[in-house]
C-alpha cells in the first residue's frame, strides 16, 4: 500500500476558489524572491538566506495528484513577488528558470546601467550594461560602430542581442510588472545631464521589450540629487515610454 496521500477528504467536492483559499494558508508570503543562477527551485529571499519551495509545496507537488499540484503551484507563485537583476559583472542576469516563469504573476526587474551611450550599439553591446538584457533592437547592430571604446576581445565576445532578451518570452502570465532602473551619473544635478537622460527616449524608439503585464510601473534610481527649483523631472517622458512598451494592449500603466 502506498503511503503517499493523493487527496483530502471530500476535496473533489470543493469549488476551485475554495481549494485555492485553503492552500494559500500553507505558504509563506514574501515581498520578493530574488533568483540566483542555480537550480530551478532555489531562491534567495530578502537576505534571509537560501529559500526553496519548502516541504509544504514539495509534498503537495509530489502527491501525484495533478490538480492539487497545479493548484499548489498557482497559489505559491500568485502569493509571492519575484525579482530579476540585469547587468553588472559576472553572468549579467539572475532570473527564474523557464519552468517557473509562466506561473509568476508579480515581477520586479532591476536594471543596472551606467549611462545611455552615443549609439544603440554602445548601449546594448556593452557587456556590463543591463540594457542589453531588457531592450531588443529593431535593427541589426554593428560592433564596428564602437570604434576603440571596447577592446578587440570584448568585441569578439559580444553575444547575440536577440538571444539576450529571449528569456522574457517565458513570462507569459504577468499581471504586475515593476521596472527599477538603477543608474549612476558622474554629476549630481539631473539638469546637468538632462541631455543624456533625454537621449534614452531616442534609443527606446529603436527597441522593444518583450515583457508584458496588465499593470506596469517604472522607477528611476539615478543616485543624483535634483535641485529643489528644477522643473518637472526630465525622466518622466522616458518613464511613460517604457511603461507603454510593457503594458498589454487595453491595460493601464500604474499611476
Amino acid at each position: 500500500m502506498s503511503l503517499l496521500t493523493t487527496t483530502f477528504h471530500a476535496w473533489s467536492r470543493l469549488p476551485t476558489e475554495l481549494k485555492l483559499e485553503i492552500i494559500s494558508y500553507l505558504f509563506l508570503r514574501l515581498d520578493h524572491i530574488s533568483y540566483i543562477a542555480r537550480p530551478v527551485d532555489e531562491h534567495r529571499a530578502n537576505g534571509q538566506g537560501a529559500y526553496w519551495w519548502g516541504p509544504t509545496l514539495g509534498r503537495l507537488v509530489g502527491t501525484r495528484n495533478t490538480e492539487l499540484a497545479n493548484l499548489a503551484l498557482e497559489t505559491f507563485y500568485n502569493a509571492n513577488k519575484f525579482s530579476v537583476v540585469l547587468g553588472g559583472r559576472g553572468p549579467g542576469i539572475a532570473r527564474p528558470k523557464a519552468f517557473c516563469a509562466p506561473w509568476i504573476r508579480r515581477l520586479k526587474v532591476y536594471v543596472l546601467w551606467n549611462g545611455v551611450g552615443e549609439s544603440l550599439e554602445e548601449m546594448l553591446l556593452d557587456p556590463v550594461q543591463g540594457w542589453r538584457w531588457l531592450l531588443r533592437p529593431k535593427r541589426a547592430l554593428d560592433a564596428e560602430v564602437l570604434g576603440d571604446k571596447f577592446s578587440a576581445s570584448e568585441k569578439s565576445s559580444i553575444p547575440d542581442p536577440v538571444r539576450n532578451t529571449q528569456w522574457q518570452c517565458d513570462f507569459t502570465g504577468l499581471k504586475y510588472l515593476e521596472l527599477v532602473l538603477l543608474g549612476s551619473l558622474s554629476n549630481r544635478s539631473c539638469l546637468e545631464r538632462a541631455g543624456e537622460i533625454g537621449g534614452l527616449k531616442q534609443q527606446l524608439e529603436q527597441t522593444e521589450i518583450l515583457l508584458q503585464a496588465n499593470v506596469v510601473k517604472v522607477l528611476f534610481s539615478l543616485h543624483i540629487e535634483c535641485e529643489p527649483w528644477s522643473p518637472i523631472c526630465a525622466c518622466k517622458q522616458e518613464i511613460a515610454v517604457l511603461e507603454e512598451m510593457m503594458v498589454r494592449s487595453g491595460e493601464r500603466r500604474q499611476r
